[in-house]
């Protein structure tokens, strides 16, 4: 279907989604999408307006391939929720439960290494050093963002993040491919 549509039926099933988990659209606070085509942003925003008329959450878009064939939008959600948790809990949807408190946001800290492998290591091993120093442990991690170029070195970069998690606690790991401008 269209870019609308698809937003719709996405947007329908995190709803489910969040009561489950004990929120609700209102508990949104920010929405990451990706587009397959930047062209589709006006109507992706103005089905945003319709449906976040009330509370708006902040949203990031990204222009980026996405893996579904046919799939125009993507979207990935941040909520509150009421839900009591005693650390993080890993969903089967993808998403995760995080107990209330404070948390620390670390982004751009990429680490160049000579293949994606290596970077994905090297990258991993910084910011878990910073959360460190801020106090945060790999428990308290929310949630991982890639960014791959090849998409196809995904496996090699999941191979580099879960052994640094417990069995069965590694957060939801999110792979965006984004072709590179650097060459």
């Amino acid at each position: 279907g269209d870019v609308g549509s698809q937003l719709h039926a996405i947007l329908d099933g995190l709803a489910a989604r969040l009561e489950s988990a004990g929120s609700d659209a209102r508990h949104l606070l920010r929405l990451t999408i990706a587009l397959a085509d930047e062209s589709d942003h006006a109507r992706a925003a103005a089905v945003l307006a319709q449906r976040f008329a009330d509370h708006a959450p902040a949203v990031t878009w990204l222009g980026s391939p996405l893996r579904e064939a046919g799939a125009r939008v993507a979207v990935e959600a941040i909520a509150a929720s009421t839900r009591h948790v005693d650390g993080t809990t890993g969903r089967g949807d993808g998403g995760a439960l995080l107990p209330a408190g404070g948390r620390i946001f670390v982004s751009g800290q990429a680490e160049r290494g000579p293949d994606p492998a290596s970077s994905v290591a090297r990258t991993m091993a910084s910011l878990l050093c910073s959360a460190a120093e801020l106090g945060g442990t790999p428990s308290g991690v929310a949630q991982i963002r890639v960014f791959l170029q090849p998409f196809s070195a995904r496996s090699e970069a999941l191979a580099q993040i879960t052994p640094l998690f417990p069995a069965g606690k590694c957060p939801p790991v999110i792979l965006t491919e984004i072709p590179s401008l650097i060459g």
